[in-house]
């Protein structure tokens, strides 16, 4: 049984028994990512101010999840979630590459590209925001999934995506010493 009650397959990731950390399996969403390279703001600005752009967005998804909780809208407490975690990846991705993040929203391949070593827990969270960000995207599915989330479950999935945020914070000022 996966986090929350949900699921988690275990092809979504390889486990070092060594470490008892997980790694993320290739992905091939990797090889069909667009260049953003061209677009406008990584043309136009430096890469510290693209991380700080990236991070003032995820810290303002972040509190709209917050209010999306208080407010018992659920769904987009996921929505918002995913968001928020997506954006800090990108920020790291574009802080260690100087190059512009992979155009995708699955959370596990942003991940593996920035190269940190995650919980079992945390990789089971990615899974659980990006199945639920893809799935709130569309009719029928998006009903149903918005009757599956509970407070008890959204309370959960907050909570621990905060803490996933804290150590991607400290992962972004370890970086930018």
């Amino acid at each position: 049984m996966g986090f929350s009650g949900f699921r988690v397959p275990s092809s979504m990731f390889l486990v070092s028994s060594q470490f008892r950390r997980f790694v993320i399996a290739p992905s091939k969403l990797l090889q069909n990512s667009l260049d953003l390279s061209k677009t406008t703001i990584y043309r136009t600005l430096p890469v510290k101010q693209i991380t700080k752009k990236w991070i003032s967005l995820a810290d303002y998804d972040l509190k709209s999840a917050g209010l999306m909780l208080q407010s018992r809208r659920y769904l987009y407490v996921t929505f918002m979630c995913q968001q928020s975690v997506e954006k800090y990846l990108k920020a790291i991705i574009a802080e260690t590459t100087d190059r512009p993040p992979a155009y995708t929203h699955n959370l596990q391949v942003l991940a593996e590209i920035t190269g940190i070593g995650f919980t079992e827990n945390q990789v089971e969270l990615l899974s659980i925001l990006t199945r639920h960000y893809i799935n709130s995207r569309y009719p029928g599915v998006k009903e149903s999934l918005s009757k599956s989330l509970t407070s008890k479950v959204a309370n959960n999935l907050f909570t621990e995506t905060k803490v996933i945020i804290r150590c991607l914070k400290k992962e972004l000022k370890m970086l930018t010493r």
